[in-house]
């Protein structure tokens, strides 16, 4: 994965956990807090607790995400916070390698969040089905009097067929799969690593068995103005070009 870490609090119990859950940060001190805490109380509702380690991955952030993933603290969830130097997205999301005493490896985005059952949904799909790569919806974060149309238009998986449907603000693997594919691919430096990985595992020719689930549900932050969807777009295509 690179030399990409500079600090790590790892905890080095024997205890094998099953799921590991990855929280990529980077300056996000305004909304890093309810991402962490929405996932801790959905862990604690699942009946599987000890299954469970929540890992926030900070990018060196150069706002005060940092100290908020020092001080947050999910007792009884098994929690523990890490920081690289400055990457592009792949490094955060292949710090699973530093695990290995994991089944799967749960992606949720610093700016969004988890619903109550998304844990419990979580480990009944892998219990039951066991497949390569589970994936839900990403609804809207914060709800209004209006509907965001551009979610509607743009983000909404209702648009997608369950079998082609994953964002990285939902998204979980077998560890097996993420080894069997390398890990995540330097393509684009901030978004888009998912679909790069999936073309990845294709190449190699990998077949993943994929589980779509309505109920493993997560929340993040879309843009509601045109104005800033349009420069979220400029952005990512000056990143890709």
């Amino acid at each position: 994965m690179g030399d990409g870490i500079i600090e790590v609090e790892q905890d080095q119990a024997d205890e094998t956990k099953s799921v590991l859950v990855i929280v990529c940060a980077y300056n996000e001190e305004k909304r890093l807090l309810l991402c962490l805490t929405s996932i801790a109380n959905s862990v604690k509702a699942s009946g599987g607790l000890h299954r469970f380690r929540v890992v926030c991955v900070d990018n060196s952030s150069t706002d005060n995400t940092w100290d908020i993933a020092q001080k947050f603290s999910a007792l009884p969830v098994d929690y523990e916070n890490i920081k690289i130097q400055h990457s592009p997205l792949c490094v955060s999301r292949n710090s699973y390698k530093f695990y290995s005493d994991f089944d799967y490896v749960a992606y949720v985005d610093a700016d969004g969040g988890v619903d109550i059952g998304w844990a419990r949904k979580l480990l009944e799909i892998v219990d039951t089905e066991k497949p390569d790569i589970i994936s839900g919806p990403v609804l809207n974060l914060y709800e209004s009097d209006n509907q965001n149309a551009l979610w509607e238009v743009f983000y909404d998986s209702g648009i997608y067929g369950s079998d082609n449907y994953l964002i990285g603000a939902n998204m979980c693997f077998s560890a097996e799969f993420l080894h069997r594919a390398d890990g995540f691919p330097h393509v684009f430096d901030y978004r888009g690593d998912e679909t790069c990985f999936l073309l990845k595992a294709d190449l190699l020719g990998l077949e993943p068995k994929v589980n779509f689930q309505k109920a493993f549900i997560a929340y993040n932050h879309f843009p509601y103005s045109k104005r800033n969807f349009l420069k979220q777009q400029f952005y990512d295509g000056i990143r890709s070009s």
